[in-house]
């Protein structure tokens, strides 16, 4: 049974620019009551802001916070709560591309959840190499920064798929998926369902799936 993002309260972070931005426009297509967006590009944010309020008249709020500060990130979610009540559905989108500042890039991929006992689903999205600034050279970066140009040229040699692909994928994912599934979107096919993770190893090098 499909679930009905109509009325529904969203709060996604890292949405100001690619898969984030996209998706805050396809959740107010789908009818949501509000969407709130974070990220630390504050002139992005506000640009995304305008946008979409222009359109959507007041359904989007955009709020500037780093995702690895708790203070910064429980402010938002009781804003959200203070506000409306509650929240419907959460999307972990923060994410950077630069193991050169592993300690961030930890904080900031992998936020902790406590679901047991909520009745929330919990559903994991893979993408493909997807076409956004997450994957310029001032934001893709190893370890190793002398592998950086073959880095950078490795992930550009495969096919990237559109960022609206991305997006719109996630959106089918949200009203479909099952509580505890994984779900893989690559080369701007229709997103799948490859739980278990299995299947996706079988069909897609583990070095080109970015999860969130």
């Amino acid at each position: 049974m499909a679930y009905d993002l109509r009325e529904k309260i969203v709060f996604i972070t890292g949405g100001a620019l690619g898969i984030g931005a996209l998706s805050a426009k396809f959740f107010l297509d789908e009818g949501v009551k509000h969407v709130t967006v974070t990220d630390v590009n504050d002139s992005a944010g506000k640009k995304l802001e305008s946008e979409l309020n222009s359109k959507f008249k007041g359904r989007m709020k955009f709020i500037k916070c780093d995702v690895t500060v708790d203070e910064e990130l429980f402010g938002v979610y009781n804003q959200i709560i203070n506000e409306f009540g509650f929240i419907d559905v959460v999307i972990n989108n923060a994410g950077i591309m630069n193991d050169s500042i592993y300690k961030k890039a930890i904080e900031v991929n992998f936020l902790p959840s406590n679901y047991e006992g909520t009745g929330v689903r919990v559903i994991t999205m893979c993408y493909g190499a997807t076409d956004t600034s997450l994957l310029s050279k001032d934001k893709l970066a190893s370890f190793e920064r002398e592998i950086n140009e073959d880095l950078y040229n490795f992930v550009h040699s495969v096919p990237l798929q559109r960022a609206d692909s991305a997006a719109k994928s996630l959106i089918e994912v949200c009203k479909q998926g099952e509580s505890g599934s994984t779900w893989l979107s690559k080369n701007d096919l229709p997103v799948e369902d490859v739980t278990p993770l299995d299947f996706v190893y079988s069909i897609f090098p583990v070095h080109n799936l970015f999860c969130t």
